[in-house]
């Protein structure tokens, strides 16, 4: 089994089930209130959604998130007919998704661990 470089920025296909559990929801984040959340459909957009929580886990500078939201988008458009309900999501995240995204020095492995070692607790 090959050793991670705790320096280096995990990558989305390299992640575990429980890493990705770890620092990513479904759709909408965890701050969202109940009454707000429930009405989310999470089934639609919901591998996209969780590449996009990973994403902004990860974090960087405001162009990294605008980029990331972009992938996002596309992830949304190629998974599923709706292409209404996917410009509605991107529009979301660009107008409130400052809020979750990690702005600084991008997350690594070592931060992972912490993560995950938080999660499990």
């Amino acid at each position: 089994m090959l050793q991670r470089n705790l320096s280096t920025i995990p990558l989305y296909e390299d992640l575990k089930p429980w890493e990705l559990d770890a620092v990513a929801t479904e759709c909408g984040p965890q701050w969202f209130p109940r009454f707000i959340a429930k009405h989310i459909p999470q089934y639609t957009f919901r591998d996209p959604c969780r590449q996009h929580d990973f994403d902004y886990w990860v974090g960087g500078t405001e162009l990294d998130r605008k980029i990331t939201d972009l992938k996002f988008f596309v992830r949304m458009l190629k998974s599923g007919p709706n292409k209404k309900e996917a410009w509605r999501y991107y529009k979301l995240v660009r107008q409130f998704g400052w809020v979750s995204f990690h702005y600084g020095e991008k997350r690594t492995y070592a931060d992972l661990e912490i993560a995950v070692d938080e999660y499990l607790a």
